[in-house]
């Protein structure tokens, strides 16, 4: 696995410079091949040392020791005889020598900017010549020293690999780890990650994607058969954009047809938390009632309709285009009628009845009177009148035992009304009532009975308490003394209070 890296370093710039001798004139140059001024084509920014020496050096000091991977030597490309026979050592102590670790040997040949592998471990870098020109000469001069390092961790030519070592920085030149890896890591470079990561630094777990089935996983954790629903990426881990949900993000939020539908949505499943619009169904909404049913969500069922006749059954309404049984309401034939209408869909009105109660208190199919009619009239709709001779409730009073003073009176159907004067003592609208009195010509008292309770009703025609007698009365009208039962009781104290038995 290759990544990113800034490339080596150059660790020689502005450091500590030595060389063996100068030309007059060119004193205290050394440092110019440190001052990170590149320019070969002419003198004045280059070091040159003395002539007509045995040999010539140049040396710098790093400061402390390195593992040096590689330098650069930038060579004047005005005069090319100099670089020729130009031997770079590098070792751990001053050397000013030919000796150390031999990094490598320049010809009259070599590039102008000619590099050289160390791959050791020093402090000193050092170049050394000897009268090998063809002047005869040992005079050596160059424009640039740059000593390369990679940082820890990276390895390779450029040190653009990286390695990730448990123990200490790996191999700079082949990255090998000799204490093996750190977590997330595997290889004898410790460059790739293990079975369970993957991406820029492994930290990625493969366990954390969202993978449409089993997927093996690579360096970028990719998934082999895309995606579970709601997420997207090649690794799918990244959520559907806002707005889009589904398998491979193809749903938009804004085409269901939720009751609360909005631009945003759960972005796996689409979910329409209110539920859907009339004809759609499924989580997201998105499908069409299947064949039987309609309305929201689809919860209506075309079977549970009362529609007169066979009719289609509409997604959105499910109306029946041709009216309801009796019974039943518009647009669907599905509810009862209500609020006191009945019939075909509930066109009439309880309340044109004569029922007894309130005016929603008839059957909603057929309008029958549940608590019964009104004094005066009958039938189970309760609208036919009383016949001619009876009135009051369930047309049961009969007008011949009413006591009008026109016995030719009329007798209204409902109250039975005399529409003029009682006989007698006889009172209320149809003369059938009694003041303080009860029975045949409202011969008996009320006040001689002898109710338990003083406000007892008491029936004009049979007297009756509607409740207890009083003590020692008994009988309908609690006009009957208990003779029998407190002579019982007399004998019986009696007995018990003697001494012996009788």
């Amino acid at each position: 696995m290759r990544y990113l890296a800034n490339g080596p370093k150059n660790i020689a710039i502005r450091k500590t410079t030595y060389q063996s001798s100068y030309i007059q004139g060119y004193t205290d140059v050394a440092v110019l091949a440190v001052d990170g001024n590149r320019r070969a084509n002419g003198g004045g920014f280059c070091i040159i040392t003395g002539i007509n020496e045995p040999y010539t050096w140049w040396e710098v000091d790093l400061g402390r020791d390195y593992y040096i991977h590689k330098l650069a030597i930038y060579f004047r490309t005005d005069i090319k005889d100099r670089r020729n026979g130009v031997r770079i050592y590098s070792s751990t102590e001053a050397n000013q020598a030919n000796t150390g670790h031999l990094c490598g040997a320049t010809t009259i040949n070599s590039l102008d900017v000619t590099t050289v592998t160390c791959d050791s471990t020093a402090r000193y870098i050092t170049l050394y010549r000897e009268q090998t020109n063809n002047d005869g000469r040992s005079t050596m001069d160059f424009c640039e020293m740059e000593v390369y390092v990679c940082d820890a961790g990276t390895f390779g030519d450029d040190c653009s690999q990286f390695c990730h070592c448990r123990d200490g920085p790996c191999n700079y030149t082949t990255g090998y780890c000799t204490g093996g890896c750190k977590q997330n890591w595997t290889g004898a470079n410790c460059n790739g990650c293990d079975s369970s990561h993957y991406g820029d630094l492994c930290r990625k777990q493969c366990s954390s994607r969202h993978c449409d089935g089993i997927s093996s996983c690579d360096v970028n954790g990719t998934c082999t058969f895309g995606c579970d629903p709601g997420w997207m990426g090649t690794d799918c881990i990244e959520k559907c954009s806002d707005g889009q949900y589904g398998k491979a993000c193809g749903k938009s939020c804004v085409q269901r047809n939720c009751l609360d539908s909005s631009s945003s949505c759960d972005h796996v499943t689409g979910e329409c938390a209110g539920g859907c619009n009339r004809g759609y169904r499924s989580v997201d909404c998105t499908e069409l009632c299947s064949v039987g049913t309609y309305s929201y969500n689809c919860n209506a069922s075309c079977d549970d309709r009362h529609c007169s006749g066979n009719q289609d059954c509409g997604i959105l309404f499910g109306t029946c285009t041709q009216g309801c049984l009796s019974g039943w309401e518009l647009p669907d034939c599905a509810v009862r009628c209500r609020d006191g209408t009945y019939g075909p869909g509930c066109k009439f009105n309880c309340s044109e009845k004569h029922c007894k109660g309130d005016s929603t208190s008839c059957d909603a199919e057929h309008g029958t009177c549940l608590n019964g009619c009104q004094p005066g009239w009958k039938n189970q709709s309760c609208s036919v009148a009383c016949d001619t001779g009876t009135y009051g409730p369930d047309c049961r009073l009969s007008c011949s035992q009413r006591h009008c003073q026109d016995e030719a009176a009329s007798c209204d159907h409902i109250s039975g009304s005399c529409g003029g004067p009682c006989k007698g003592d006889w009172k209320e609208i149809d003369c059938t009532g009694c003041t303080g009195a009860y029975g045949p010509e409202c011969s008996s008292s009320c006040s001689a009975r002898h109710c338990k309770s003083d406000d007892a009703p008491c029936d004009h025609m049979t007297g009756s308490c509607d409740g207890p007698c009083g003590a020692g009365w008994q009988g309908d009208t609690c006009t009957d003394k208990l003779y029998y039962k407190k002579r019982e009781k007399l004998t019986i104290a009696l007995f018990f209070s003697l001494p012996f038995p009788l």
